[in-house]
């Protein structure tokens, strides 16, 4: 606020902080599909339309559940790929899947019926 170069910005600094407070609130079980709205508008703004959609690949925020680390990943499915030996070699945008890291279980009947 009282910085002589960026002074003028606060405003804007304390609005995306307020905006980021907003988006981090678990959403209400009556109106879940109305409150991601705002998340999903920023995601894609920031995905596609920031800086002509070249400079994002991701996003990584605080969930409002756990407190822990969400990340959206802007990843086409032709490039999630197994992870072979030269599966990076090009040095292109992929999410390869670590086959250690693959694991299976049965549903409960709770699962099955939801």
């Amino acid at each position: 606020m009282f910085d002589p170069n960026l002074g003028s910005e606060w405003r804007y600094i304390r609005f995306l902080n307020s905006f980021a407070a907003a988006l981090s609130e678990p959403a209400r079980d009556t109106y879940e599909q109305i409150d991601y709205v705002p998340t999903q508008i920023v995601t894609e703004y920031l995905l596609r339309i920031y800086l002509g959609g070249k400079g994002v690949d991701g996003l990584l925020y605080a969930s409002a559940l756990t407190g822990g680390v969400c990340a959206v990943l802007d990843v086409p499915s032709t490039q999630c790929v197994e992870q072979t030996p030269d599966w990076d070699a090009d040095n292109k945008l992929r999410l390869g899947l670590a086959p250690r890291a693959l694991f299976t279980r049965e549903l409960t009947d709770a699962e099955r019926s939801a």
